[in-house]
């Protein structure tokens, strides 16, 4: 237990989102904070290398978006008036599953549409306002500082041709590097065990591209996914973005990837379970060259485990669990964490062993819902269970129901925003909802597919009817 002082230094490297939104919560608990990072930060947001993400299609989930608004009172309304897309989720979202619709319907539910570029800027901007944060670019953390086993600051240098090396004392050092964090490296070096940790090979390849967004592409939504469905590869995703644009990204699993050039997407788009993000794109004016990412894996660090670790250190986002990014839960989680970092610190105390169980509750649910849906491919490695595999079996059979039931899609949604816990996805209600709707799935399988879309997409009042109400 680590006692915060008045006149107190925090110490935050990196300056992503997770780094800006550490600085965010810490700042009111100590005197000064020093928010680093190795590249070079512009006044306003763009796409810097560090940030590979930032050149694909970003979202931010309900659960995200009231995090944020704690912590930035304001700044979605913000973000809104410089260009980002609300969407109405179930009525704005064209959410397909094994190539069939998700039925609309309505209620609290709601998503932000932007770049990465947009948002952490933004959020940049909000932390620059805070009158002890300082905010110091092309600058790296080299290693850790410690004094009898308690970290009391950072090594740094600066990137420069005559690099400056400085030792800055600190009373909380928070590491925000994200998936390339080396906190591993230095806690081997102050003589600590390294967490243990948990990976998910998928080796996902993004394809993107921004297209012009004409107004007649509207069509009562802002955005569309065609989510994966085993044994398939490939899913897609078109969300409009600001300057009246769609960003289109096309992942492929295990390997897979569209050829980056127009055609290439095109010809990737046509091969997804549902050709809506085919005709999307064959009318659509691409604006830049595809860009490719390739994501080899996403894991967690347990250092909720760890019965070790060092006294005035923390790691928070990425640098303690990393996310496949289709389902877009790493801003979210990092702005969940940042508040229970925020709470943590009221105490005046600072428990690593507590936050860092707090933080790994944060991470069970997305992480849960990744795994089950990615483990569904026999080619991603990973570590299986047999109740995991059931459960994710119980989930896709939900999703094939929310097809029809609008309650069976507002339920999934309201896990998937991470507004609600995967568990409330096992109420009886909504397991007797699951067996119904897939009851009338089975009969309707003679049918083709045409027909079958259908009736999903034309005659949903219909289909309705014939759930338990």
């Amino acid at each position: 237990m680590t006692s915060i002082t008045k006149g107190s230094h925090a110490i935050v490297i990196g300056a992503s989102i997770s780094g800006l939104l550490a600085a965010r919560a810490v700042h009111e608990h100590f005197e000064h904070v020093t928010l680093l990072d190795r590249d070079f930060l512009s006044e306003k947001g763009c796409n810097r290398r560090a940030i590979p993400q930032g050149q694909h299609a970003n979202t931010l989930a309900f659960g995200g978006w009231q995090a944020l608004e704690r912590l930035f009172p304001g700044v979605v309304r913000e973000l809104v008036d410089n260009g980002a897309v609300e969407c109405q989720l179930l009525r704005e979202l064209r959410f397909f599953n094994e190539g069939l619709p998700f039925v609309r319907g309505y209620g609290d539910l709601r998503t932000l549409f932007l770049s990465r570029a947009l948002l952490e800027g933004h959020v940049r901007d909000r932390v620059r306002r805070l009158s002890n944060v300082c905010i110091r670019d092309n600058v790296e953390a080299v290693e850790l500082v410690a004094r009898h086993g308690d970290v009391c600051g950072v090594r740094t240098r600066t990137r420069a041709a005559n690099a400056v090396e400085q030792t800055l004392p600190a009373d909380l050092v928070v590491d925000a590097t994200g998936r390339s964090s080396r906190l591993d490296r230095w806690l081997h070096a102050l003589g600590f065990e390294a967490p243990a940790r948990e990976r998910v090979s998928i080796d996902l390849r993004y394809t993107s591209c921004r297209y012009r967004r004409q107004p007649d592409q509207a069509l009562g939504y802002t955005g569309m996914a065609v989510a994966l469905a085993p044994p398939g590869r490939r899913s897609g995703f078109a969300f409009a973005q600001e300057g009246d644009q769609w960003i289109v990204t096309l992942a492929g699993y295990v390997g897979d990837a569209a050829e980056p050039t127009h055609a290439g997407m095109l010809d990737f788009a046509r091969s997804l379970p549902n050709r809506a993000l085919y005709e999307l794109l064959c009318g659509a004016e691409p604006l830049v060259e595809p860009v490719q990412l390739r994501i080899p894996f996403f894991e967690r660090r347990h250092y909720d485990r760890l019965k070790r670790f060092p006294a005035r250190l923390i790691a928070i986002g990425d640098a303690v669990c990393s996310f496949d990014p289709s389902y877009g839960q790493g801003i979210t989680v990092a702005a969940q964490q940042a508040l229970a970092l925020e709470t943590h610190l009221q105490g005046r105390r600072l428990r690593w062993k507590r936050l860092f169980s707090e933080f790994a509750k944060l991470c069970d649910a997305p992480w849960a819902i990744a795994v089950g849906a990615d483990l569904a491919l026999a080619e991603v490695q990973g570590e299986r269970s047999s109740m995991g595999t059931l459960i994710g079996r119980y989930v896709s059979a939900l999703r094939r129901g929310a097809v029809y039931d609008p309650q069976l899609a507002q339920a999934f949604m309201r896990v998937a925003q991470l507004v609600e816990a995967p568990a409330t996805l096992l109420a009886p209600k909504l397991v007797y909802r699951t067996l119904c709707a897939n009851l009338i799935t089975k009969r309707l399988r003679s049918r083709s597919f045409l027909d079958l879309a259908f009736l999903a997409s034309r005659d949903a009042e219909s289909m309705q009817s014939r759930i338990v109400p």
